[in-house]
């Protein structure tokens, strides 16, 4: 009876074991280790050389281009969040009526997610190239999109912004499919329109999906971090070239 409490009392601790584990190695460790060396002027081998304190604390909040960067930061998240997000929503909301070729329409609405990063990255960059790409052609216009620093940011907001869509595409589909249509046969009757269906019945419904996360979606707090999305679309290393040319010019 004794080894049985045992094992009952130990098991779950056994079980998640091996995922500590790999927190500690690869999340931990180089969390804790990133503040220590914070506290050090490090070689170029990133070895601790010299203890300066908080100096580096000080002279990064003197930097005028670490402010820079956090607006450029904040400029970045605002766009990405609202622009995968309408596009989500606007998706599944088109998909959320029955008509033929829906199953065609949910697939391509839902392929930014399965599409690799440096794939879809080295594919906009053709597509906004100065001279053969179809977004100048198409538009009449002579713009360096991806050198220039007045739109490099807002081509890789847009760009992350697509790839997001695809599973904020599925998240809202399902949270649609939750929704009791009988009530919007009730506010039919009531007399509601199109719009008032929408901010009163839909926007609701979908509010944990929105605000809230849940248990598989990040949400915004989710997106604003970055967690729904692999390191390569923002700045991971399996991000091309073209991308770090791009967060260079902006920043």
């Amino acid at each position: 009876m004794k080894e049985k409490s045992f094992i009952k009392k130990t098991g779950p601790y056994a079980y998640t074991a091996p995922a500590l584990l790999v927190f500690a190695v690869f999340l931990f460790y180089p969390f804790f280790k990133t503040i220590y060396l914070s506290l050090f002027k490090t070689n170029k081998m990133g070895q601790a050389k010299l203890f300066v304190g908080l100096g580096n604390y000080t002279d990064l909040f003197r930097s005028g281009s670490f402010f820079n960067s956090l607006t450029v930061t904040l400029i970045f998240v605002v766009i990405v969040v609202s622009a995968s997000m309408a596009l989500g929503l606007l998706a599944a909301m088109l998909c959320n009526r029955a008509f033929p070729g829906i199953r065609v329409f949910s697939t391509a609405y839902a392929l930014p997610m399965a599409i690799a990063s440096s794939s879809a990255a080295l594919i906009f960059k053709i597509m906004l190239h100065p001279s053969i790409g179809i977004v100048n052609k198409l538009l009449g216009l002579d713009i360096n999109w991806v050198n220039d620093p007045r739109y490099a940011l807002i081509c890789v907001a847009l760009l992350t912004a697509w790839l997001n869509s695809g599973i904020n595409f599925l998240y809202f589909s399902a949270g649609l499919g939750n929704i009791d249509e009988s009530i919007y046969e009730r506010a039919s009757v009531d007399g509601a329109g199109a719009l008032q269906k929408f901010f009163r019945l839909t926007l609701p419904g979908l509010s944990p999906i929105i605000y809230g996360g849940g248990k598989h979606h990040p949400g915004l707090p989710g997106i604003w971090a970055g967690k729904d999305s692999d390191q390569g679309r923002t700045g991971g290393v399996h991000q091309p070239d073209c991308i770090f040319h791009l967060q260079g010019r902006v920043l």
